[in-house]
């Protein structure tokens, strides 16, 4: 009855090892993802076009 306890929690331990294998594997893929993604953010950035400031003068006449 010892040796089937034992191999049990040796089964378990095995399954708990495994999930926080895949854990740390999926915590540093999103790790590595998060780089990427601002480092092709901050070099994508280009100036463009400068944005409009508020227009000046009246509202411009209709026919008279």
């Amino acid at each position: 009855m010892c040796f089937y306890f034992n191999g049990f929690f040796v089964i378990l331990s095995e399954i708990k090892e495994r999930i926080k294998k895949t854990r740390d594997e999926k915590k540093a893929e999103k790790v590595k993802l998060m780089a990427k993604t601002q480092k092709t953010q901050s070099k994508g950035r280009h100036k463009g076009v400068a944005p409009k400031g508020p227009k000046l003068g009246g509202g411009g006449g209709g026919k008279r």
